[in-house]
């Protein structure tokens, strides 16, 4: 029980220091192309280095991610196997 508390308390402490270095550099993120999800992407914009990824790196993976995740809703919906076939998947 106890290694279960003392990993707690490091993943608490981890997200705390990721949301404190997200807040203290949101005001000054100013994306010249917002995402679909303009103040989501403002937001994991500015977290980037607090959870250390580079920066950019939110907005260059989100269109990917998004088109990746359309497919796969697709594939998964009998009624929408044709689709693949007439527009063709991007991946």
């Amino acid at each position: 029980m106890r290694g279960v508390r003392a990993a707690c308390t490091q993943i608490q402490g981890a997200l705390f220091d990721a949301i404190r270095a997200t807040l203290g550099r949101f005001p000054q993120v100013h994306l010249s192309q917002k995402p679909r999800m303009a103040d989501f992407g403002v937001w994991a914009a500015a977290a980037e280095r607090g959870l250390g990824f580079a920066d950019g790196s939110f907005l260059a993976a989100y269109p990917d991610n998004r088109t990746e995740v359309v497919f796969e809703t697709l594939e998964g919906d009998t009624r929408s196997g044709c689709r693949s076939d007439v527009y063709g998947d991007p991946r």
